[in-house]
């Protein structure tokens, strides 16, 4: 007799896949949904207002130079145009760690390379213009300008709770006699001057605020207007010093190299003697 035919088993029906992004029950898997990792802060910063002369070499030193930070960038990118492959001014430098982020954001947002102030923010993973994209980056720029406001007023308050600057003093009622020097006061500090203090390092702007409250008190009708003169000029005076001193650095490596040469040929004299 032939055999029977085999009766073929129905398939088990697969539940349906949740779509990407959508929520399930808890009581849909035995251990319940698969928690979603959230991503860790990005590492990489933004570095914009570069001048286009500026070298990987010059902006990793740049970043190593800043004190608190581990070591040099992990790697620094800078963009160029694609069609031409003429530089846009812009790069990403990935750093060693979060604490570094920290530090370049605190340290070098605003600072100098090649005589230009330099914009390093926080980079947002992926690419694109996506709506969602956009909105992060202006919430982390809104992040980051707070923390530069509560730091400039951080600062503000230490320079005038050390220098015991008095509001409910009047210049006009005080004799010149009596004031040694310009003190410093909260009022001094109008909101011009807080945004011209946070476009410096913390410590110029430390050094900039002393140097008013320490200068010889004089009758001022405007202190704030004369304090931001003072910061402006002090600020300038400061960078044509660095200027000045980088410039003999370079020049006292020229000639340490030379004088090595120099030595170098002498030996060889004298070696020809013998």
């Amino acid at each position: 007799p032939s055999p029977r035919p085999r009766r073929k088993r129905p398939r088990r029906k697969k539940a349906p896949r949740a779509a990407d992004g959508a929520h399930t029950d808890a009581g849909d898997t035995p251990g319940g949904p698969k928690a979603k990792r959230a991503n860790p802060p990005s590492q990489t910063v933004f570095v914009g207002q570069l001048a286009f002369t500026t070298t990987e070499d010059q902006l990793r030193a740049h970043f190593a130079a800043v004190p608190g930070m581990s070591g040099p960038p992990v790697r620094v990118r800078l963009l160029s145009h694609k069609a031409t492959g003429e530089p846009r001014g812009m790069a990403f430098v990935q750093l060693a760690g979060e604490a570094d982020v920290h530090t370049a954001l605190k340290s070098l947002h605003k600072s100098v390379l090649g005589g230009r102030r330099l914009n390093v923010e926080r980079t947002v993973g992926g690419g694109g213009t996506s709506t969602a994209r956009l909105d992060k980056i202006k919430k982390l720029r809104t992040i980051q300008d707070a923390s530069i406001h509560r730091r400039v007023q951080s600062l503000v308050d230490a320079v005038v709770a050390e220098f015991g600057g008095d509001d409910d003093v009047d210049d006009a009622d005080a004799p010149a006699e009596t004031q040694e020097t310009m003190g410093l006061r909260a009022s001094d500090v109008d909101e011009r001057a807080r945004e011209f203090l946070s476009t410096v390092s913390e410590d110029l702007a430390r050094d900039a605020l002393r140097d008013f409250a320490e200068s010889a008190a004089r009758r001022v009708d405007n202190r704030p207007a004369f304090l931001m003169g003072v910061l402006k000029r002090f600020v300038e005076e400061r960078a044509a010093e660095d200027a000045k001193a980088k410039e003999k650095a370079r020049g006292k490596g020229k000639g340490t190299a030379g004088g090595s040469g120099g030595r170098g040929g002498g030996g060889r004299g004298g070696s020809g003697r013998g």
